[in-house]
């Protein structure tokens, strides 16, 4: 493999409490409308475009919420078996019209609905593209069709894959490292593979390579892929990361305009690597079992924010009310543990 542009060196023996306002400017809080039309049942994705916010549910539904938390609208009367319906959302795009285009897999079609869910146009594609875990339109015309083995890059003019990426990933292991992927970030594509790796790659646009760019590397207690076991099942790879509390297993890897950070299991505790940008100062914060102050692994990493969409009754350890306005904290007392979750806003400094 070739070697990564930068590299960022970081000492897990020196890593401290995590301290929210080390790197955190301010927090603000984002709670989702409650209705029988709005409960949400498991995030898939979170995108924020335009002060709103895209949750995929389950797969089943969008629903798009206003930068109040107030519900717009629900993919919900769009789903099911019909000619203008999709069967299942895996994933989603919003177009810089304002149209949405659902990822239908089961169905094999691309179905882009306006703001009052009419279907505007239908896109079919291949059964070679399968099998599928994620899509990511990573131009107009170009996306990714990601799987635990192989990226599939398609031209939706062409109607065909363009290239074909194989990955080296154990069966099961994808499971530990399940938020990683392809993301939008500072202007970049990168992918951050799902097997517990150290380096951040750029999409190459044109050549639709994948380009070693960050290294996050923790010296001796890097972990290598060849010690590990291959072709074994899920619950095996899980207690072989709690088990080998000497090495630190890379969950996902982010990239703002001044931070890059990387979240990794160590010493079995979620612990998170920042480098700065603007200072070159390496830092490493671990969260703490149930005390407050924590930092989980966001949904989305997006214009110098991370946002962690969050169930309210675990709200309390994910915040320092101390970077947060009191309008932010008169919001926190009136949620309940039965409401929707809340979209916890960190911006960085």
């Amino acid at each position: 493999m070739r070697e990564a542009k930068y590299v960022r060196h970081f000492n897990l023996d020196k890593f401290a409490k995590m301290n929210l306002s080390d790197f955190i400017d301010s927090i603000s809080l984002v709670p989702l409308a409650t209705s029988d039309s709005s409960l949400i049942k498991k995030v898939v994705r979170l995108s924020v475009v335009h002060n709103r916010f895209y949750i995929n549910d389950n797969m089943v539904k969008l629903l798009v919420f206003d930068r109040d938390g107030k519900l717009v609208s629900s993919s919900e009367q769009v789903h099911g078996y019909g000619p203008e319906e999709y069967t299942g959302c895996i994933d989603f795009d919003v177009l810089p019209n304002g149209n949405i285009e659902i990822y239908d897999v089961l169905r094999y079609k691309i179905r882009e609905y306006d703001s009052t869910w009419t279907v505007k146009k239908v896109r079919d594609f291949p059964k070679a593209l399968l099998p599928v875990s994620n899509v990511s339109k990573i131009s107009g015309d170009l996306c990714v069709f990601e799987d635990d083995i192989s990226l599939k890059f398609y031209s939706l003019e062409r109607g065909e894959i363009q290239k074909t990426l194989s990955l080296v990933i154990p069966k099961g292991m994808s499971a530990v490292a399940s938020n990683a992927g392809v993301q939008k970030m500072v202007g970049n594509i990168y992918y951050s593979s799902r097997k517990p790796e150290n380096v951040l790659y750029r999409i190459n646009i044109e050549t639709l390579d994948l380009e070693p760019y960050y290294l996050f590397d923790f010296g001796e207690k890097n972990f290598e892929m060849s010690d590990l076991p291959i072709d074994q099942d899920l619950s095996f790879y899980q207690n072989y990361v709690m088990d080998r509390s000497d090495k630190a297993f890379v969950v996902d890897k982010l990239v703002t305009d001044n931070w890059q950070l990387c979240f990794v299991i160590y010493n079995r505790k979620m612990c998170v690597a920042l480098y700065d940008e603007r200072t070159g100062r390496p830092m490493v914060y671990y969260n703490q079992a149930r005390e407050k102050g924590q930092l989980m692994i966001p949904h989305l990493c997006q214009d110098n924010m991370l946002y962690y969409v969050c169930e309210p009754q675990q709200l309390e350890y994910v915040i320092d009310k101390g970077l947060m306005s009191s309008e932010d904290r008169e919001k926190m007392n009136k949620i309940s543990e039965d409401d929707n979750p809340v979209v916890v806003c960190y911006k960085l400094k």
